[in-house]
């Protein structure tokens, strides 16, 4: 009995084995004229070889190779910036707020409880023009605490006896962190505005809503006495930034690129890094290739 068990154990890691799917070397190479440039020269990277997935990290702010995997940076300063328009009622007012206690919990009396900081006096907002431009904001001292933070977007209109109509829009929304050694970075998760929620302070039925160009848009066609409606991000931190990311040269489904050519707008030294890969669900075989470029 223990021989036929023994065997049974062996036959099913055989099975397995058998069914794990050989992924061939990774076939790669690249190569360049010469490793001196001019700003605005277009640089030109030779490939021989076939690999069946390719990316290229140029070097620059962003697509730094060394990077890839970044998740924190220790020290900066946070700044917010966004863009706006704002159409129709005078009275409809808008609001940008900030919490580092809010639960996550949106509803109306969790929302009520936490404690909201008015960042609105340090914004720029649209009286009728589109992409109205914030200007940045700072949160350094939301940092400091260690904590996430929620930011919101208040809107209020006064029961003031007016019928007409308005609507606010956000366009576009970033945290960008200015860090120490002067670089700058977009905050980790980046705020996404398909991430937004919307809670109801009235009865009406108005809310926020992301549409499909991913703008948060509240509007307001046919308003009735006062209107107080909220829209709120997911947990962000502030010290945490997003990975640097490559450009993809080439995937499985695709022709080889025999070259690549790329133009770099600033003086400095940059590391290039070129990653080529074959990979099955088992396994993964990387070659990374690295070159130094000096642009003058």
């Amino acid at each position: 009995m223990r021989n036929k068990i023994i065997y049974v154990v062996w036959l099913c890691c055989g099975l397995s084995a058998c069914n794990k799917l050989e992924i061939k070397p990774v076939d790669f190479n690249v190569s360049l004229d010469k490793n001196t440039y001019k700003v605005g020269d277009t640089v030109r990277f030779n490939f021989s070889g076939e690999p069946d997935y390719l990316l290229f990290y140029s070097g620059e702010k962003g697509a730094k190779y060394e990077f890839r995997d970044r998740v924190v940076t220790a020290t900066g300063n946070p700044l917010l910036s966004f863009t706006s328009l704002k159409t129709g009622a005078a009275a409809a007012k808008l609001q940008v707020l900030i919490s580092t206690d809010f639960s996550g919990s949106y509803d109306k009396n969790t929302v009520s409880m936490a404690k909201w900081d008015d960042l609105s006096s340090l914004a720029v907002f649209s009286t009728g023009a589109d992409n109205t431009a914030s200007g940045p904001i700072t949160l350094q001292k939301y940092m400091e605490t260690k904590r996430p933070v929620y930011l919101a977007f208040r809107s209020y209109k006064p029961n003031d006896g007016s019928t007409q109509s308005y609507n606010h829009t956000i366009r576009t929304l970033s945290i960008k962190l200015e860090s120490s050694e002067g670089n700058t970075y977009e905050v980790n998760p980046g705020v996404n505005l398909q991430g937004w929620k919307n809670v109801e302070f009235s009865t009406d039925n108005i809310p926020w809503i992301v549409n499909s160009s991913n703008q948060l848009v509240l509007n307001n066609s046919t308003p009735v006495g006062e209107n107080e409606e909220w829209a709120i991000s997911g947990a962000i931190h502030l010290d945490r930034v997003v990975p640097d990311r490559p450009k993809s040269l080439k995937s499985i489904t695709m022709v080889m690129p025999k070259q690549l050519e790329h133009v770099f707008k600033e003086k400095g030294t940059f590391k290039v890094a070129f990653v080529a890969f074959n990979q099955s669900i088992d396994q993964k075989e990387e070659v990374v290739k690295e070159l130094n470029i000096i642009i003058d």
